[in-house]
């Protein structure tokens, strides 16, 4: 296959795959959010893409087009953010779970690049009812969360909101895509538990002292992909050998 995006495929090339095993698919997520000055908006469904993109031919996964909406919070005052509602965004994917089993896909994978709370809620629950109605098996990957300790490894800093870790990203696939230029200092918020400020006082969220760093270096960048795709590959892989072993 020369692609494994659905939207690249034909439906007779889809409908081959599957019943040459191709039984998961990948469903990428994020928001169109602002992510700093430095960063563009469409940070949180890029970063799922290409990640979705470098796993799926091993884990014998198709991926869906990524979904560029889901639920802004204190981030929505800067222009080109868009919000929706939790409800909708859980039907959303409930619903797109569903039709898309309808063609043999059995097992789900959500790459989720956004971290609200009321989106993480919207994509649990979506998840959660699947299952409970339909028995259909999702996995779940936050990828700031999941690859946090690897973060601390290889910057020696944590991450955050258009931090360290989603610019390194970034910059490894498409370095044209930071300006480096348009960082600013007078941007960075350092959040304090138990404060919520709407709107957000500023658009680079870092939740501990310690992420001074905002961009590093290629080098860095690269190895730190590099390493979040190798672990992806193995642990998802496990998952969903034990998913296909028990039906």
């Amino acid at each position: 296959m020369d692609s494994l995006v659905v939207s690249d495929m034909t439906w007779v090339e889809v409908e081959k795959a599957v019943e040459e095993g191709y039984d998961a698919i990948i469903i990428p997520i994020g928001v169109v959010e602002a992510h700093g000055p430095h960063l563009p908006l469409g940070t949180d469904w890029m970063i799922p893409m290409d990640l979705s993109l470098q796993i799926a031919g091993e884990l014998k996964a198709l991926i869906y087009p990524p979904i560029p909406l889901g639920v802004v919070g204190s981030l929505s005052a800067y222009p080109g953010s868009a919000s929706i509602n939790p409800d909708t965004l859980e039907n959303l994917l409930y619903e797109l779970q569903l039709s898309l089993s309808r063609h043999g896909f059995k097992y789900f994978i959500i790459m989720n690049g956004h971290g609200s709370g009321d989106h993480l809620r919207a994509v649990t629950s979506a998840c959660r009812r699947v299952w409970a109605e339909r028995k259909l098996k999702t996995i779940i990957v936050n990828w700031w969360i999941y690859a946090g300790s690897l973060t601390e490894e290889i910057f020696s800093a944590p991450g955050g909101h258009a931090g360290i870790d989603e610019t390194a990203l970034i910059l490894a696939t498409n370095p044209r895509r930071v300006k480096e230029s348009l960082l600013s200092s007078d941007e960075v918020y350092y959040v304090k538990p138990g404060l919520d400020v709407y709107p957000s006082v500023g658009s680079i969220l870092l939740y501990k002292k310690e992420a001074k760093r905002i961009i590093p270096s290629m080098e860095e960048a690269t190895h730190f992909r590099m390493k979040l795709i190798d672990k992806l590959k193995k642990d998802l892989s496990a998952l969903l050998e034990r998913f296909r072993a028990n039906g």
